[in-house]
């Protein structure tokens, strides 16, 4: 895992990734769980009333909000708890979004 200070390049690599396709971002979470997000930061694929969510936030270098795909809605996690980042084909997106997995 990365040190927080360490973390602020990965944020502005992960945010002009996450503008254009989808990432599937393998990250740990608080509890020491291991969690894959189909996540975004593209205006397009996000529902309108859900998209200045973001704004309204406190910007952080440690942590990125993203909207979740398959959840539907905003999520964040720590820059330096991200372990694997992942280009998807179209139809595996489109399969994860629709199960909801």
């Amino acid at each position: 895992m990365r040190e927080p200070s360490q973390s602020f390049p990965y944020l502005s690599y992960l945010g002009i990734l996450l503008a254009g396709k989808p990432l599937l971002v393998t990250f740990e979470k608080k509890n020491g769980d291991v969690r894959e997000m189909l996540c975004t930061l593209n205006e397009a694929s996000i529902p309108e009333h859900k998209r200045y969510f973001a704004t309204d936030r406190a910007e952080s270098t440690e942590i990125l909000a993203v909207y979740d795909l398959q959840k539907e809605d905003w999520r964040s996690f720590r820059i330096a708890s991200v372990q694997n980042i992942e280009y998807l084909q179209e139809e595996k997106i489109a399969d994860m979004v629709a199960s909801g997995v």
